[in-house]
């Protein structure tokens, strides 16, 4: 196992130097337990880009290069003379994966420093959301909520009601059946299960046709945040400019079929990056040339099939830097195709699909504990085209610092006195975030890590009470029980139980299936209260009352076990 160590200081790259008996300094950019060394690489310096294609059609200024704010870098690679949890204890329990590219030592919070906007410049093409099973977590509409911006969502029939609830008509778009009857899946299946977002993608294309738009976008409903990113510094979008910004970009190049945003998480943020990828995958955050002859197909990937559709014929796509969204991993967001495809198929078959497609191209990999494609890119030209009459037209993109008002009521704070008012059915369908459970949270003082306790010995064989720190859903004989207090070693958990763990950090919360093995981010702590239908504490009269509290607000009994 290999990670950059970003070093805040001298003394931090000492220390562990010494737990590592390893001689460490500024000019080494890699070392191992063995002491071989290689040199670091010197930093790219700062400077503005000023490729034509961004400079020509009137984008703003964005300057790349390293970030210098820290002593050094250094890729320490580990072999196997370590395990995982005892490079978490060198680190001072960092939270480090066998996927972990780089930490920064001591750990230090990213900050997001402003809220900014384009002077005058808004979005002017349909945003389309398309959604499935998530009308209480649908991320993305709370996101542009915040900031203002129109949207629709595209929801199944059968769905609608349930979406009604939390949004209102006029942002509902019921998908026509025959989309689904009449889409071209790529494999013999038909209706006998889901065909996936392409039918409700490619409504969204003929919708925004019908209504005389010449471009549209189509966004994943598992967005919770878009950020701008320039000069290594991330900034919060106000409003829908950062769909504004791109739209002008396409419409500049007369050979450009789609924009989209890249993730956030492939853009570390010290890195240099120009503010855009040429001629690659088109994925969750898209805008479309509405003229173009091709349409979604392909029950997986259809993504990347639509991608590589416009790249084999010679049309252009571009992905952004420039503008990211922290879309969520796969598979840690209930509904959507975590819940029709990967929580039951994995990513084998999507995988398959995409290599059967275009086999000169895609090739089946098997990396990070699941299955996953690889497609060469570089084999296709990026031809944008000319500059189009509205590239060469002044646009004058400026940003300006806003006032950032979130709309959403879950940012918004309430207390319990508020809450308890609430009744039951209320509460399934508010999108409040509690603030009584972040108090009770932080009165449990007494809380430890487990894998700080001494009389755990062998934390290689964890069960789930051994993740759980602090409070959690468990489905136990046909209740759901919400639990205070730690977890007592007699209590039974059977392997047909599933578990939903709000951890240490209050902003996520884990989905545990039966397994017990897999943890997936939800995000959204509110679906573990709603389920709950019993309090118990358990040795830990301190928690007592708090337990009383929201057992009275969810209207559920409440039961003190133990001493």
């Amino acid at each position: 196992m290999k990670f950059h160590v970003y070093f805040q200081n001298k003394e931090a790259q000492d220390e562990i130097a010494e737990k590592l008996n390893l001689n460490l300094s500024k000019d080494i950019g890699y070392i191992d337990l063995e002491g071989n060394t290689k040199k670091a690489k010197k930093v790219k310096a700062k400077e503005v880009f000023t490729e034509p294609l961004w400079v020509d059609c009137g984008m703003p200024e964005y300057i790349r290069g390293e970030a210098e704010d820290f002593y050094s870098k250094i890729q320490i690679d580990f072999g196997d003379r370590y395990t995982l949890a005892e490079i978490k204890e060198i680190f001072n329990g960092q939270n480090i994966t066998d996927r972990t590219s780089y930490i920064k030592y001591p750990k230090v919070q990213n900050n997001f420093y402003n809220t900014v906007t384009f002077t005058n410049k808004r979005s002017k093409y349909p945003i389309y959301i398309p959604s499935k099973g998530r009308w209480d977590v649908c991320k993305t509409a709370e996101f542009l909520t915040a900031i203002d911006t129109d949207f629709y969502i595209i929801v199944e029939e059968q769905e609608y009601d349930k979406y009604k609830e939390f949004y209102p008509e006029s942002k509902l778009l019921i998908l026509p059946k025959s989309y689904q009857e009449n889409y071209d899946t790529l494999d013999d299946l038909g209706l006998t299960k889901s065909v996936g977002p392409g039918a409700a993608r490619n409504f969204a294309w003929e919708h925004s046709i019908e209504n005389g738009f010449e471009y549209h976008w189509v966004l994943d409903d598992n967005v919770p945040r878009f950020f701008y990113y320039n000069d290594n510094e991330y900034s919060m979008p106000g409003d829908s400019g950062m769909f504004a910004v791109i739209e002008r970009f396409i419409e500049s190049y007369d050979n450009i079929g789609m924009a989209s945003m890249n993730y956030s998480k492939f853009v570390a943020r010290k890195a240099s990056y120009a503010p855009y990828i040429k001629g690659t995958r088109m994925y969750s955050m898209i805008l479309i040339k509405n003229d173009l002859p091709y349409r979604w197909r392909g029950r997986y990937n259809e993504d990347t099939i639509i991608s590589l559709d416009l790249l084999s014929h010679g049309i252009a796509t571009i992905q952004f830097n420039y503008v990211q969204g922290d879309k969520m991993t796969t598979q840690t967001l209930k509904g959507g195709n975590s819940e029709v495809f990967y929580f039951s198929e994995g990513t084998l078959p999507k995988s398959i699909m995409l290599e059967d497609e275009y086999p000169d191209v895609a090739k089946l990999e098997y990396k990070f504990k699941r299955w996953h494609h690889h497609v060469n890119y570089k084999q296709f030209p990026f031809i944008p085209g000319n500059l189009t009459d509205i590239g060469k037209s002044p646009y004058n993109l400026k940003l300006i610092d806003v006032e950032y008002k979130p709309a959403t009521a879950r940012e918004k704070s309430i207390t319990v006195d508020e809450l308890a008012v609430f009744t039951r059915e209320k509460l399934k369908s508010t999108n409040t975030d509690y603030e009584y459970l972040e108090n009770a949270r932080k009165s449990h003082k007494s809380r430890k890590d487990v894998s700080q306790r001494k009389d755990k010995k062998d934390l290689k064989d964890k069960t789930v009470k051994e993740y759980v720190q602090g409070y959690f859903v468990k489905e136990y004989q046909d209740e759901k029980i919400l639990v205070l207090g730690d977890i007592p070693d007699d209590l039974q958990i059977s392997n047909d139980c599933d578990i939903i763990n709000l951890g240490g950090n209050p902003k996520i919360a884990r989905y545990c299936f039966r397994n017990h093995t897999n943890m997936y981010d939800i995000q959204d702590k509110k679906e573990a209260y709603k389920l709950a239908t019993k309090v118990i504490v358990y040795d830990n009269k301190e928690l007592c009352e708090t337990a009383k509290k929201i057992a009275d607000i969810l209207g559920i009994p409440c039961e003190l076990k133990g001493e």
